[in-house]
């Protein structure tokens, strides 16, 4: 079973530094125990979405199953989680198409990729598609509640970071938790 990548956060404690913090910790006062300072320095925390926040991984991995599947990938065979981890998780389009399929023109990649971002957002539209990662939703009424400001940050397309922000964390997700979503 894929396990969601470890949570991250960069804390911008001021303009000229920052620190990740592991999901583990999490809240604002356990992130920086003992260092009540800190605390106070932490401006805001831009926070990557897709397999971070939101447990979107394995919605990917069907998703690149059934389309490499009909496309005859390694011989129609379905791709493993092993391999799915290794050359399509976290990476772009355009980077994994060229990797899998180098022979393949932009226009055929590009039609790929439209057609695989329509499946994942079907499947995450699904009720209980989405998910957040265990401790996010936490560290993030924690961060709200102590004033800091908090940002989401992805190279998904804007479609379908929206869809899992407001999939995992609500429908006013994008209003009342994050101010601002970085494409």
């Amino acid at each position: 079973m894929l396990q969601p990548r470890p949570l991250l956060a960069l804390l911008l404690l001021s303009t000229s530094d920052a620190l990740r913090v592991p999901a583990h910790r999490c809240s604002i006062t356990t992130m920086f125990a003992g260092d009540g300072d800190a605390v106070a320095r932490v401006r805001g925390v831009l926070f990557d979405v897709d397999g971070t926040l939101c447990d979107s991984d394995a919605l990917h991995l069907a998703v690149f199953r059934e389309l490499l599947v009909e496309e005859g990938f390694d011989g129609g065979v379905p791709i493993t989680e092993e391999t799915f981890m290794a050359r399509i998780s976290g990476r772009q389009n355009a980077l994994i198409l060229a990797d899998l399929f180098p022979e393949w023109e932009a226009d055929r990649c590009e039609a790929f990729a439209e057609r695989k971002e329509a499946a994942f957002r079907a499947k995450a539209s699904a009720p209980g598609g989405l998910t957040p990662v265990p401790g996010a939703a936490a560290l993030l009424s924690s961060l709200k509640g102590a004033g800091v400001r908090v940002a989401a940050v992805t190279n998904a397309p804007r479609a379908n970071a929206e869809l899992m922000l407001t999939g995992a964390f609500g429908p006013k997700a994008l209003v009342s938790v994050f101010e601002e979503l970085i494409i």
